[in-house]
């Protein structure tokens, strides 16, 4: 489908038809094209794929800097033709080792959002966590009060990551806490070793990417907890304690700010006020759409990481987008 709406030409038409409205893309870490050490691959996109995504993006889009584009929208100013953003979530050394070559290679710009907890070394982000206990552990079969999770094979350990990940997404940080060291337990892995690809990129790193002028700095919370479940206090510590790392250790405050899961729910109204009293500008979610004139810049949508050029160019162009209106316009 992806291939025959680009082939078709249909994405030229929806790229007239979003003149003016930029795109954002989320990627979080690249792995090597073999690398395949986790249960869920795909938040790592392949490096050729990314390598390729660049190259159609350089040459057919106007890749900005992200603080660029929510410049020109909170000022109402129009946009060169074909904006797009290029973002990156959590701070893997990847981005360093793997991305930033390639961006380099196409010169093109993105912004990194920062969880300052994994680049301070002090927290271990809990997806990561659970991935890694679920890789480890030596049981066939995990047995959570009703809920029984076989692990008898990879395909089935992906599944377990699944159900888990989205259960404890929906949990306060305190309860989730709890929930992931019973899980932990009961896999008889509480202490596995990361594979490469979660290392986190160091401050040295960052600020060597800062240093080039091609890459800049968002925050992106301390401990990655989504802030919809925190108490007031503790999403305000989120916000303020990665504020005040990045500041620290790259020499100025973070204007943007990346939601983390970002979906609605994983943000409220009090949300915005607290980012907007820490000093932030704008910040983007996970919910896919074009920056519109006139939105409100701290909730601007993002699309995910395409895995192909087609999907790429499906993606930026509007094409999924266009689609989507006009189904809704035929519906009503």
């Amino acid at each position: 489908m992806v291939h025959l709406l680009a082939k078709g030409g249909f994405s030229r038409i929806a790229r007239s038809l979003k003149c003016g409205s930029p795109s954002i893309l989320a990627f979080h870490g690249l792995r090597e094209d073999d690398d395949n050490a986790l249960l869920d691959n795909s938040v790592h996109t392949k490096r050729s794929a990314f390598q390729l995504t660049c190259r159609h993006l350089a040459q057919n889009y106007q890749v900005l800097p992200l603080q660029q584009i929510v410049d020109h929208l909170k000022e109402g100013a129009a946009l060169p033709k074909r904006s797009v953003a290029i973002t990156f979530d959590d701070g893997y050394e990847s981005n360093f080792q793997l991305a930033y070559p390639i961006l380099q290679e196409f010169s093109l710009p993105a912004t990194i959002f920062l969880t300052s907890g994994f680049l301070d070394r002090t927290e271990r982000l809990w997806f990561h966590r659970l991935e890694c206990a679920l890789l480890a552990s030596p049981l066939k079969l995990l047995t959570l009060g009703h809920t029984k999770l076989p692990l008898n094979s990879r395909r089935s350990r992906g599944k377990a990551l699944s159900v888990l990940s989205a259960h404890l997404k929906s949990l306060p940080p305190e309860e989730l806490t709890i929930a992931l060291e019973e899980i932990e337990t009961r896999l008889d892995c509480s202490s596995s070793n990361p594979p490469p690809v979660l290392n986190a990129m160091s401050w040295d790193q960052a600020r060597t990417m800062r240093d080039s002028g091609l890459i800049d700095f968002g925050a992106h919370t301390h401990r990655h907890f989504i802030l919809g479940h925190c108490t007031t206090e503790m999403a305000q510590f989120e916000i303020t304690q990665s504020r005040d790392r990045i500041t620290t250790e790259l020499g100025a405050a973070p204007k943007l700010f990346a939601y983390p899961n970002g979906q609605p729910g994983d943000y409220r109204a009090e949300t915005e006020r607290l980012l907007g009293d820490a000093g932030f500008q704008a910040a983007v979610t996970m919910s896919p759409g074009f920056a519109k004139p006139g939105c409100n810049l701290l909730t601007l949508p993002r699309y995910g990481a395409p895995e192909s050029v087609r999907e790429t160019e499906a993606t930026v162009s509007g094409t999924f987008e266009t689609l989507k209106e006009w189904r809704q316009a035929f519906a009503a």
